[in-house]
């Protein structure tokens, strides 16, 4: 999340190296930025397995299917009105982005916040109430700088995880324990991946599948917009990693090491072949590019497991409250850009060339994290 943060940040600050910002669509390379959306789809895959059999042991099956549509759909909402802001607000809605940002930012909160059980059912209520009528005056009132009304348009990064945390949250609900299963479902988003993307050049740009010219597939799958499940395969890696390790959590020994070097090494190889046929495209999510993130994962969260195991990990205390309340930490830079638009508060120049605009990037995102810590001290937390 912190490095989510300081990415989004750039584009605020000139010459920024390349190779620290997204590829171009078609430019056959993977860089800082184009990391950060897919291994935080894979961490969101991991948790899984953990959160849904937690909420299993205290509530009944129907509570935890409507948990899972409630989740993904408070994720497809936020997703939609973020999209609109970055869509740009016109004068016309009465309002600028500024006040959009502030007012949708204060309509979250209001909704999902974690309220104290101290705090009586009523006022709960009331004030979810005031966020859902915050959010249909922006939804009815907001046109964007070409007059359109409020779209879901992409559906925003919010959005597209919350249409991939459906797909695999319901799939590992349905096949819990069987490994074989959850294993098979990862091989069928990776096989469909390659089938419905365009090799590169030197393969005539061919597509595997097209049934009577079109991508009959694509089609089928846009019903839940998995798109060519490059997304729904990053997330299937996380549940299948953690199924996978989650025995050896909270022990001592090598054999996690084992399996996840296993694990990194056999990625990095399919990876490998996968990049001779396609192109590496975090926009097109391409299978080299997926294989490449789910090696790239599950090496990191080997590094971090050593980390922890030696007692080495009392450095992340720093950055706590971007893992414990994520949702608010990735709130907080629209909550800065209105707050920013209304007083008028603008960077000092020199803050906003490269090398020095790194430093102001990366300072972003620990006020934004102490920000979120803050928030949570008084009570104020995202939580679907």
């Amino acid at each position: 999340m912190v490095l989510m943060v300081t990415v989004n940040e750039f584009w605020s600050v000139e010459g920024i190296p390349h190779w620290m910002h997204h590829a171009e669509t078609t430019e056959d390379m993977m860089g800082l930025s184009d990391i950060v959306f897919p291994l935080f789809l894979f961490v969101m895959g991991m948790s899984i397995p953990y959160a849904i059999d937690s909420k299993l042991e205290k509530s009944s099956v129907r509570d935890v299917v409507a948990h899972i549509l409630s989740r993904s759909i408070a994720l497809l909402t936020m997703g939609a009105f973020i999209c609109n802001a970055e869509y740009g607000i016109s004068e016309a809605s009465g309002y600028n982005g500024a006040i959009y940002n502030i007012m949708m930012v204060a309509g979250f909160f209001l909704i999902w916040n974690r309220y104290p059980k101290i705090l009586s059912p009523w006022i709960s209520k009331g004030l979810q109430a005031l966020g859902i009528a915050a959010l249909c005056f922006l939804m009815i009132t907001s046109r964007n700088g070409e007059g359109d009304t409020f779209s879901a348009h992409w559906w925003g990064i919010l959005g597209l995880i919350g249409w991939t945390y459906l797909v695999c949250a319901m799939i590992y609900f349905l096949f819990r324990d069987r490994k074989g299963v959850l294993v098979g479902f990862l091989i069928a988003f990776v096989v469909i991946n390659i089938m419905l993307n365009r090799m590169n050049p030197a393969h005539n740009e061919q597509v595997l599948l097209t049934i009577g010219g079109t991508d009959f597939l694509r089609t089928v799958l846009g019903i839940l917009h998995m798109d060519n499940c490059g997304l729904c395969a990053l997330g299937m890696g996380g549940v299948v990693t953690a199924v996978f390790t989650r025995p050896f959590v909270g022990k001592t020994g090598k054999k996690e090491s084992l399996v996840l070097a296993g694990m990194s090494i056999a990625l990095f190889i399919a990876f490998m072949i996968a990049h001779e046929f396609y192109i590496i495209s975090k926009n097109i999510a391409t299978p080299s590019w997926i294989l490449a993130i789910m090696s790239l994962a599950v090496l990191l969260y080997l590094a971090m497991s050593i980390l922890c195991e030696r007692h080495w990990d009392g450095w992340f205390k720093v950055i706590r409250p971007a893992g414990t309340a994520t949702l608010t930490c990735y709130m907080m830079p629209y909550l800065l850009y209105g707050i920013f638009g209304v007083t008028g508060f603008e960077y000092p120049d020199f803050l906003l060339h490269y090398p020095i605009g790194l430093g102001k990037c990366l300072a972003f995102a620990f006020i934004c994290v102490a920000l979120t810590y803050l928030l949570g001290k008084v009570k104020i937390m995202l939580k679907i």
